[in-house]
């Protein structure tokens, strides 16, 4: 039986709320095997693109982007649609507000010659390293890191040894010792005639070659086609070139070897010295 119209009625309404949104937060790291890298000082600015699956067309999710020290320094009422681009720094991440759950891709900009690889935690890296795909969870905040790893920039400087002279041998062994940045990194490096070895050192290093010194030759050197000059059998090169270099060591063993008979010589002595008896005769 309906109530009457004069009787007093509470009505309730209850409404089942399903979450459908978490937030994502991407941090980026730099990091480099060489602790006194001098690109650590460069402070690069990293660009990435965010495409969200779910995505409504064209609305624009609520973002903010911190620094180490957890300070926004982003825009006031910052947003970002699906595919738009944010850049990060060393430490730097944003978290974006109200993503529908589901996957989000990330792809940062790399160039092909690039110096550092990539990779990731908290999210599947895609067919090629710099992309990768995190799962935004209702009610939850998912966490990506992007890192870039700088290894040390190198290059080749290929050791050649030659052998010259009428008392040279090709067979002798020869032993250098190569330095970089005043530390030894490469001992007991052996050539004989016409053989080379390539050594890799960092871009921009002091590299020094010394060869032990071998008794009867004197050695000489080329860089990359030009006389260099040794200091007590060392050659050094005081910044290495990205290209590389190209070090020929020369040691001469030439010894005098008398070709005839001089009057000052004991045999021309003798030999005037025996015509003059056979005259007296």
């Amino acid at each position: 039986q309906l109530p009457a119209i004069n009787d007093n009625v509470t009505l309730y309404a209850i409404w089942n709320y399903t979450q459908t949104s978490g937030t994502f937060k991407l941090t980026k790291i730099e990091s480099f095997e060489d602790e006194n890298d001098a690109r650590k000082e460069q402070n690069l600015g990293y660009t990435f693109k965010i495409e969200i699956a779910n995505a409504e067309e064209n609305k624009s999710y609520p973002y903010a982007k911190y620094n180490a020290n957890n300070q926004v320094v982003s825009e006031e009422n910052a947003t970002i649609v699906s595919g738009g681009t944010v850049t990060l720094k060393h430490d730097e991440y944003i978290i974006i507000n109200n993503m529908p759950a589901g996957n989000v891709t990330v792809t940062e900009t790399k160039a092909d010659d690039a110096q550092f690889t990539v990779s990731w935690t908290g999210a599947t890296q895609g067919n090629t390293e710099n992309v990768a795909t995190a799962t935004v969870a209702a009610g939850n905040q998912t966490e990506a890191v992007c890192t870039n790893t700088y290894v040390p920039q190198t290059t080749t400087i290929t050791l050649t040894k030659m052998v010259e002279g009428n008392m040279a041998s090709h067979n002798e062994k020869f032993t250098f010792v190569v330095t970089i940045d005043d530390k030894q990194q490469a001992s007991n490096i052996q050539l004989t005639h016409n053989q080379s070895a390539e050594i890799k050192v960092p871009i921009d290093a002091k590299v020094t070659i010394m060869e032990q010194e071998v008794t009867g030759y004197t050695a000489s050197a080329t860089l990359d086609g030009e006389d260099a000059t040794l200091y007590g059998n060392t050659l050094t090169i005081e910044s290495v070139d990205k290209d590389g270099h190209a070090v020929v060591f020369t040691n001469t063993n030439n010894a005098t070897i008398e070709t005839g008979v001089t009057r000052t010589s004991f045999p021309f002595i003798l030999l005037l010295s025996t015509a003059i008896v056979f005259a007296m005769i």
